[in-house]
């Protein structure tokens, strides 16, 4: 993952915290370029689980090439 692109899903966790976020990380088929798309965790316990929004896989599957899943874990150490 490109450093731009994880400082996108970094800003994105640290936005929803201290729920666990979650995104798709896509190839944009107009520029090429690797993109991070911020997804809604529609899980009833989103705190320590996350179900990504099929409508957002569904608009990053519109964008472009779907490369990576993302999510957080909220209360953990970076590594």
């Amino acid at each position: 993952m490109k450093p731009a692109t994880f400082q996108a899903f970094e800003a994105h966790a640290g936005a929803v915290a201290p729920f666990e976020a979650c995104g798709l990380v896509y190839r944009d088929s107009e520029t090429h370029e690797e993109r991070y798309l911020p997804c809604r965790n529609i899980s009833d316990r989103a705190e320590d689980e996350f179900v990504l929004d099929p409508e957002d896989w569904a608009q990053a599957e519109d964008l472009g090439k779907i490369l990576a899943v993302c999510h957080s874990h909220p209360g953990a150490t970076r590594q």
